[in-house]
Order: C-alpha cells, then sequence, then structure tokens
C-alpha cells in the first residue's frame, strides 16, 4: 500500500465475530469491508461530520482490498486509517487490518469516497474541515 502519510489519521480496535467466518472458519472476505466501514465512520463522526444522509456527506464509489493471511476467530484487530491527498469533490482513505498484539498485517485496502449534497443529488467541493485535517496530518 502506498501512502502519502505513514501517520495514521484513526486506529479502531475490533474483536473478530463469531459470524464473521465463513464455511472454511476464517474471516470472510466481505468482513474486510465492513471493517473498513467502521473504522471510516467512526473516524469521520470523531471529526464531526453527520453520517445520516442527510444534507451533505461522503458517498463510496470505490473500494478494493488485498488479503494477504488468512484472520481466524478468536481475534482482535486494529484498523489503520490513512488520509490521502484530497481531491476536488473526493478523499481517498487507505486502511490496513493488523493485529492488535504483535502488528501482523492480514489485509489492506482503500476506499474512494465522494462528498455530496444528499438534498440534490451531487458532488460537491470537500469541506474545509477535511482539507484542514489533511494539511495537519502533513498532506
Amino acid at each position: 500500500m502506498s501512502t502519502v502519510n505513514d501517520e495514521s489519521v484513526f486506529d479502531l480496535q475490533i474483536p473478530v465475530r463469531w459470524c464473521d467466518q465463513d464455511k472454511y472458519g476464517h474471516v470472510n472476505n466481505v468482513a474486510c469491508f465492513q471493517y473498513f466501514e467502521e473504522a471510516r465512520g467512526q473516524w469521520l463522526a470523531s471529526q464531526g461530520f453527520q453520517m445520516d444522509g442527510l444534507g451533505t456527506g461522503p458517498v463510496l464509489i470505490h473500494q478494493e482490498a488485498t488479503y494477504l493471511k488468512e484472520i481466524n476467530y478468536p481475534c482482535l484487530l486494529r484498523v489503520e486509517t490513512y488520509l490521502h491527498q484530497p481531491g476536488n469533490t473526493s478523499l481517498k482513505l487507505f486502511h490496513r487490518v493488523v493485529d492488535s498484539k504483535d502488528d501482523l498485517l492480514y489485509a489492506e485496502g482503500y476506499v474512494k469516497l465522494v462528498w455530496v449534497d444528499h438534498t440534490i443529488g451531487k458532488s460537491i467541493p470537500l469541506p474545509d474541515a477535511l482539507r484542514d485535517i489533511a494539511k495537519k496530518s502533513g498532506i
């Protein structure tokens, strides 16, 4: 994974749930996207952005992941979130899913968000507050 900034903007611990497993006994690949979603949602909420689908806010337009090692239950994960240089209306967040005990890297990926005015259904410029976060993070 190539990030502009080596410092994560947000870390979230997530316990692997029994139901995250598939019939092969390891965490299903879809669960990693749910871990990404939880991390970015909590990070954005912690920065004061509404995640209710009203007014303005982020809409996911792309996501991808690379799975590097099986995750097995039980496990306590840490999802690290990294901010990439923001665009005019879009923002990329990179994620790493690691073992919270030994930093073993299980998966990595990124998402692209577009800031949208939900009342008109169109993209709008990113909020200045997000740009300020990027600047403070050295991006």
